[in-house]
């Protein structure tokens, strides 16, 4: 029977169909098919491209995409196989610093079993190394960071910095037959041959349920794990300690500190205040040194909480960061280097809510969960048009949504659905879904900038675009109607030399004459007709 519904769950989660890269179409009948499984957890990078973490049956799957959606890898890789092992819930991912990714999961082997209800008392965490090739690189079955007998609850996994990883977790005590009714918090670093090089460990055995971890990063040498001391009060007490990437412990446990971000070698750290709408960020570098503390007040009238699921403060490339809250549209920016604070509107922001990412730039972009999303420059200036695009049209379709920023001006929503498996969607860089530049092969290098006549034109839904760009420079190409209103960006990213080419998608628009141009560094350059016929 058992094998019957393993059978069966894996009918209703393996796709039947198999596209070649990010769809045009918002509809989830034509989105992306990743692979097999609900739910998935993405790891993204600096050049746009990605790999899904997904399971089913209780094995680990990574899935490699390209920025295009491409697969990078012809198939999907196995991380772990169930076979010898139950793991519970889904497989965290990290990079391991050359493109390829570090996965860990809570698995159930050598843990004890109730006799009265057959249920597991506790769990390990293993870990398993996939590189950018797709070869997984450590033992079969993985690497164990924290045997079963610890019942470790609730743990994350960050880079050790060196190709490695590093897992802390509460090791939470149980008053079962041969276990240790223990409380810990744990620390533990496998580096990048799967070896463990220490665990450290603070005793809470004293304070039973009155210790709880609640994250962990690395910025630079040092690891800061954060956690909640109930002892004064039932709200609890965040505290953050620190450890050596060596494995010292350090003497030092910040009060009241609760890390929000963490970049290079410093974090930044909310200190509340006991008024409502007065706050103060810190920034203190990896020896503790304050680098700079700023007060402010919340803007009145603000909804509480944030309406953004995932993160309230969002960094930029260059240290610095956005606040964003429940304020209508008003965002305030913290300067990297000496926390100045201005004010900023963000035109439209209040209609979104949901996620916020980082651009990739020196903005960020904003997703919400029916299918609308917006990219703002750092001034707060939309860079899709004045309204939000949808790159999701029938959410209502799709289950288990969620949503991530590809670290290069887009927003992948992932998915399941009963006919296709698990899914994905991608906004685009420029405002149209799936759509991304392609560098065409030229030599020698364009001596002048140039915008060519669209192909096939007149057209009917889509056409392609070619411009060449000289120098490398920050380029523009916008869509504008007959009467010289703005329809959509299609491009806005800084190009080296080379020959491009990118596709329109002009699906949800209506028949007519547009015009499109080519911009460099804010200047028009070149302008062309185009004609869309239905």
């Amino acid at each position: 029977m058992r094998r019957f519904a393993t059978i069966l769950l894996l009918f209703f989660c393996l796709p039947s169909v198999q596209y070649a890269q990010w769809p045009t179409s918002t509809r989830t009948d034509s989105a992306l098919v990743i692979n097999f499984g609900f739910q998935a957890e993405v790891l993204t990078f600096e050049d746009g491209s990605s790999i899904f973490s997904h399971g089913v049956s209780n094995s680990v799957y990574l899935t490699k995409l390209d920025s295009r959606g491409f697969r990078v890898w012809p198939q999907y890789v196995v991380a772990h196989r169930n076979d010898s092992s139950r793991f519970s819930g889904g497989a965290l991912i990290i990079s391991d610093g050359a493109k390829g990714a570090i996965v860990g999961w809570a698995d159930y082997r050598g843990a004890l079993i109730n006799p009265n209800n057959g249920q597991f008392y506790n769990n390990a965490f293993y870990m398993q190394k996939v590189d950018s090739t797709g070869v997984v690189r450590w033992r079969n079955g993985g690497v164990v960071a924290i045997p079963a007998i610890s019942g470790s609850k609730g743990g994350m996994i960050v880079t050790d910095g060196a190709g490695g990883a590093i897992y802390a977790t509460s090791e939470k005590g149980f008053d079962y037959p041969g276990a240790p009714n223990r409380e810990r918090l744990v620390a533990v670093r496998i580096n990048r041959n799967g070896q463990k090089l220490w665990e450290t460990t603070t005793d809470t055995s004293l304070l039973p349920n009155k210790i709880l971890f609640s994250g962990v990063v690395r910025a630079g040498r040092y690891v800061y794990i954060r956690f909640l001391d109930y002892r004064v009060n039932t709200l609890g007490e965040y505290f953050t300690r620190i450890v050596d990437t060596s494995g010292i412990v350090s003497s030092i446990s910040w009060a009241g500190y609760h890390f929000v971000l963490s970049w290079r070698d410093s974090v930044l750290f909310d200190l509340p205040y006991n008024t409502t709408r007065q706050r103060i960020l810190t920034k203190l570098s990896s020896s503790g040194d304050t680098l700079w503390s700023t007060v402010f007040l919340l803007p009145s009238n603000c909804q509480a909480p944030s309406p953004f699921i995932n993160a309230a403060l969002i960094t930029d490339r260059r240290g610095g960061m956005f606040l964003l809250s429940g304020c209508r549209d008003t965002v305030l920016r913290f300067r990297g280097t000496s926390g100045y604070v201005e004010r900023l509107v963000f035109i439209g922001m209040d209609s979104l809510g949901g996620y916020a990412f980082p651009d990739g730039a020196d903005g960020i972009v904003l997703a919400h969960w029916t299918g609308k999303a917006q990219r703002y420059d750092s001034l707060g200036v939309p860079r899709w048009g004045t309204r939000p695009i949808i790159f999701q049209s029938d959410p209502e379709n799709s289950y288990f949504d969620d949503f991530w920023g590809d670290n290069n001006g887009g927003v992948i929503t992932t998915f399941w659905t009963t006919s296709r498996g698990l899914s994905g969607q991608h906004t685009g860089r420029y405002g149209v879904p799936g759509v991304t530049p392609v560098l065409e092969a030229s030599y020698p290098i364009p001596e002048s900038f140039s915008l060519s006549q669209n192909y096939p034109n007149p057209f009917n839904s889509s056409t392609n675009i070619q411009y060449a760009v000289a120098r490398s420079r920050l380029v523009t190409i916008e869509v504008f109607d007959v009467l010289g209103r703005h329809v959509r960006t299609i491009v806005d990213q800084i190009h080296e030399p080379g020959k491009y080419r990118v596709a329109l998608d002009a699906s949800d628009l209506s028949s007519g004459i547009y015009f499109y141009g080519l911009r460099v560094e804010g200047k028009s350059l070149l302008t062309k007709k185009m004609v869309l016929i239905r």
